[in-house]
C-alpha cells in the first residue's frame, strides 16, 4: 500500500507526514484518481497544510463526486481523506474562533445571563461516585420537602420508636409493591435507615396518586405508625410552583429543536422560509412586527442528524460527515439577522456524550458554530435568564422512557402529548427520577438533573411535537422539530408535528406559534 504515496512523488510532489500515512491506505488505482484530483488543482510541488488550505473545498468538491460512485470499501478510505481536509480547516476556524465559548459563557449583560451550565471533565468513576451522586440528590430533594407546610413532626426513620405516633418523614422510594388486598407498600430510605410505609385501599384519592410514584424519587409522608410500619395520610412531592413574571421590555423569544441538518428528511425549504421570516422579508404586516421585536433564538437540541446514532442511518443521511453538518448549520443560521442572540444547548443526536449532563458542543466539530459571534453555548441541561425571567432548557432524551413505562402518560399518550411528561417530572423536581431511563455522569457535589431552581419557563424537545402549557405557573413549551417522518417514526406509528415556532412575549407573557409546515 506504500505505492500510492510513491504516486505523488513520481509526479514530483513532497508529502506532509500525516498525509502520506492516510493515502498510504488506499489501493493503487484510486490513489491514482486522488493524484490526479489534487494535482490539477494545486500547482505547488510541496503538499502541506498551508498549500491545501486555500483548496480545500475545490478538492472535497472533487473527491465526494469520486467518492458517490465507488464501493462502501473504497467509500470510506476516501471518507478519511476528505475528513483529514476538513480537519485542516477547522484548526483554521478554531484559531479565529478561539475562545469562542468561554465569552458565551462570561459575556452576560443586563438583559441576558447564563445562569447554570454544566462543563464535567472526564475523569474515572468508581462505585463511591454512585453513592455521593445520590445522596447528593437526597439531600437536594429533601431541603425543597422540609420547607412543605404539610410535614408536621419531621424526623429521621432511624429515630422513629417502636410506639404508635404520628411522624413526618422524607425518603428515597427503593421497591414498591401491591398486595392482594390492593394496598401499596413502599419501602423507603434516607440516611438512617429503612421503613416500610403502607397507603391502604381506603384512601383512593392516595391510591391513585399512589400509581405515578416511582422508584429513586424522594417523597415525604405524613404518618401514623412505629418503626415497623407507617400508615400514610398524605404524600408529600418535591413538586414545583412559580408566580407568573413578566418583563418592562417587550422581547420575544423563539424556541426550535430537532434540526437534524444532514438527514434526507431535513425541511431546509421550510427552514430557510422561517430565517426569512425573522429578517422581515416574507410576512403579513402583523407578522413582521412580530419579528422586529424577536431578540432571542433558543435552539434546544439535536441541532444535527449525527452519525451512528442507529442502524442504517448512512443511508437516510445527506450529509454523513458531522463537521460538514455542523458548518451547514452555520451556513443557515449565519442568514438570521446579527442583533439577534442564538442560544444552543445539545441533544442525543449531536457530535458529543450521551451521557447528561451534556457539556457544550465540542469545539472541533462545531466550529464554524463557535465562528459565528452571536451564537451562545450552553449545556444540556441549562439554565439561563432574560430580563430577569429564568428559562431551563433541556433536550428531553429520557421522554421516550416515561413515554413508554408510567401508565398515567402512556394511556394518555405522552408521546403525543410531552407536556404530560414535562408536568410528570416537575412534579418530581427531576428530569429523569428513576434511575435507569437516562444515562448520567455521577459526578461533582450536585445531582445536575435535580431541577434546583423553579423556572418561570421549561423549554424541551426531543418528541418532535409542539405543545404549550402552564403547570403552577410554569409556562412549558415542547418544540416543534424541522425534520419529516421517518422510516423508524412511520414504523411506530408516530405522526412528527413540524415547522411550528412557538413565540413568547416577556411582557405580556403569552404565546402564540408561527407555522412554516
Amino acid at each position: 500500500m506504500q505505492e500510492a504515496a510513491k504516486l505523488f512523488l513520481e509526479n514530483g510532489f513532497l508529502l506532509e507526514a500525516k498525509f502520506q500515512e492516510i493515502i498510504n491506505k488506499i489501493n493503487q488505482n484510486v490513489a491514482k484518481e486522488v493524484v490526479n484530483t489534487i494535482t490539477s488543482i494545486i500547482k505547488q510541488k510541496i503538499i502541506s497544510s498551508e498549500v491545501f488550505l486555500p483548496n480545500i473545498d475545490s478538492i472535497n468538491k472533487e473527491l465526494e463526486s469520486i467518492r458517490e460512485k465507488k464501493s462502501p470499501s473504497v467509500r470510506k478510505q476516501l471518507e478519511e481523506i476528505i475528513n483529514y481536509f476538513s480537519s485542516l480547516k477547522i484548526k483554521e476556524e478554531l484559531e479565529k474562533s478561539k475562545g469562542a465559548d468561554d465569552s458565551a459563557l462570561s459575556k452576560n449583560t443586563n438583559d441576558f445571563k447564563i445562569l447554570k451550565s454544566y462543563s464535567i471533565k472526564s475523569q474515572k468513576i468508581a462505585v463511591e461516585d454512585f453513592v455521593s451522586y445520590f445522596r447528593n440528590r437526597f439531600n437536594a430533594l429533601k431541603n425543597i420537602i422540609q420547607n412543605k407546610p404539610e410535614l408536621d413532626n419531621l424526623t429521621s426513620i432511624g429515630k422513629i420508636q417502636k410506639e404508635k405516633q404520628k411522624v413526618s418523614i422524607i425518603g428515597l422510594v427503593f421497591d414498591k409493591r401491591i398486595t392482594k388486598n390492593k394496598n401499596v407498600i413502599l419501602k423507603v430510605e434516607d440516611m438512617t435507615g429503612v421503613i416500610n410505609v403502607l397507603i391502604h385501599n381506603s384512601k383512593p384519592e392516595l391510591i391513585e396518586l399512589a400509581k405515578d410514584i416511582v422508584l429513586d424519587e424522594v417523597l415525604g409522608f405524613d404518618c401514623n405508625g412505629n418503626n415497623e410500619i407507617l400508615f400514610v395520610n398524605k404524600v408529600i412531592f418535591p413538586d414545583i410552583s412559580v408566580e407568573k413574571k413578566t418583563a418592562k421590555n417587550e422581547d420575544c423569544l423563539l424556541f426550535i429543536a430537532d434540526l437534524h441538518v444532514g438527514s434526507k428528511n431535513f425541511l431546509e425549504d421550510k427552514f430557510l422560509e422561517f430565517i426569512k421570516w425573522i429578517n422581515g422579508e416574507v410576512g403579513s404586516d402583523e407578522q413582521k412586527e412580530i419579528a422586529k421585536k424577536i431578540s432571542y433564538l433558543f435552539v434546544v437540541g439535536d441541532i444535527i442528524e449525527g452519525v451512528g446514532i442507529y442502524p442504517g442511518q448512512e443511508e437516510l443521511s445527506s450529509i454523513t460527515n458531522v463537521t460538514k453538518q455542523y458548518e451547514k448549520c452555520a451556513e443557515l443560521f449565519s442568514k438570521i439577522r446579527k442583533d439577534i442572540k442564538i442560544i444552543i444547548c445539545p441533544g442525543n443526536h449531536d457530535a458529543l456524550r450521551l451521557s447528561e449532563p451534556q457539556p457544550l458542543l465540542d469545539k472541533i466539530f462545531a466550529a464554524s458554530l463557535y465562528a459565528l459571534e452571536n451564537v451562545y453555548m450552553v449545556s444540556n441541561p441549562a439554565l439561563v435568564s432574560v430580563q430577569d425571567i429564568p428559562i431551563f432548557l433541556y433536550h428531553g432524551y429520557p421522554f421516550d422512557y416515561y413515554s413508554r413505562n408510567i401508565d398515567s402518560i402512556r394511556f394518555n399518550k405522552g408521546h403525543e402529548h410531552p407536556d404530560i411528561i414535562i408536568h410528570f417530572l416537575l412534579k418530581k423536581r427531576h428530569l429523569a427520577p428513576i434511575h435507569a431511563s437516562a444515562l448520567y455522569i455521577p459526578y461533582g457535589k450536585e445531582d445536575s438533573l435535580v431541577i434546583s431552581y423553579a423556572p418561570n419557563v421549561f423549554v424541551s424537545a426531543h418528541m418532535h411535537k409542539s405543545a404549550v402549557s402552564t403547570y403552577n405557573g410554569v409556562l412549558t413549551i415542547s418544540c416543534s422539530c424541522w425534520q419529516s417522518k421517518t422510516p423508524a417514526e412511520e414504523k411506530i406509528g408516530h405522526e412528527p408535528d413540524p415547522c411550528k415556532v412557538p413565540i413568547l412575549n416577556l411582557k405580556t407573557g403569552k404565546v402564540r406559534i408561527m407555522d412554516f409546515s
